[in-house]
């Protein structure tokens, strides 16, 4: 059986590296496990692909022209992947640092679900921050029925956990089960389009588990708290790596039903609260 990591980076070289060493170490595989690796480059100018390529990291390397950004560099994975329909895909992002026996939790908590309901699952990997005293990264459940896109994160407790959506930082996911869902959605260029993944694979039934316990490491992601000036939001609110409009407007008309103008009220309120106050 191929294990296919799919992965994009931009720019973080030593990070890539990281990650990628931890996928090819990974111990306590069954011995019909074959891993392979994809990795999307969209234009790093710091080396990465070359120093992918000469540690033998990655089994193949697509190049962009630096403006794909991550759901474009998933996307672009898909369309150029070649695998078979029984292949188990990885998604994976660069800076995460799996423990020795990641892909065998996964593997594990796959064959779980598979008992439980003979639907392919889609396994989350819960990751933790790097000092391992926070979850960063993971599955995500509903909070309110009553508000359908309020999320919240949820860590592993020693057994698999039911989710609704999850982040894309590490993923187990078949082909099949991908070329159900066709993807991630044109829409999105770089943020929501791993929830959105989710939410429709919520939808269609889907078995989404989060594993029993942490898998990798990685560090929140998050902006700079320093006061930003006028023009920085303004930036910031029109960068495809925050919140853009056209792309929150979609988001919600997908997943919050007859709700979205309330939804879509509250999010622009917030938008001209942060413009204006910061």
């Amino acid at each position: 059986m191929i294990l296919h990591a799919l992965l994009a980076c931009y720019n973080r070289r030593e990070k890539t590296l990281k990650c990628l060493k931890s996928f090819r170490s990974q111990e306590g595989l069954p011995g019909n496990i074959e891993k392979k690796v994809t990795l999307f480059d969209d234009g790093s100018s710091d080396g990465t692909a070359g120093s992918v390529m000469s540690e033998k990291l990655a089994d193949e390397i697509i190049t962009g022209d630096g403006n794909y950004f991550w759901c474009g560099a998933m996307r672009k994975l898909w369309s150029e992947y070649k695998g078979n329909d029984n292949d188990l895909v990885l998604l994976l992002n660069d800076d995460v640092v799996l423990d020795p026996t990641a892909v065998k939790d996964l593997l594990s908590t796959w064959e779980w679900s598979l008992k439980q309901n003979p639907t392919e699952p889609i396994i989350v990997g819960a990751i933790q921050s790097n000092d391992r005293t926070t979850t960063t990264y993971g599955g995500m459940i509903k909070i309110s029925r009553f508000r359908p896109l309020a999320l919240k994160i949820i860590g592993p407790s020693g057994q698999p956990l039911p989710c609704d959506t999850f982040n894309c930082n590490c993923v187990l996911i078949s082909k099949k089960t991908m070329d159900r869902l066709n993807g991630f959605d044109k829409r999105f260029t770089h943020n929501m389009g791993d929830i959105d993944l989710g939410l429709r694979a919520t939808a269609k039934k889907i078995p989404i588990w989060l594993t029993p316990g942490y898998v990798g490491c990685c560090d929140e992601n998050v902006t700079s708290s320093k006061k930003k000036s006028f023009g920085e939001r303004w930036k910031a609110i029109k960068h495809p790596k925050g919140s853009p409009v056209s792309e929150t407007l979609y988001f919600y008309k997908q997943h919050s039903r007859f709700l979205w103008p309330l939804f879509w009220v509250t999010y622009l309120t917030k938008r001209f609260l942060y413009l204006v106050l910061g």
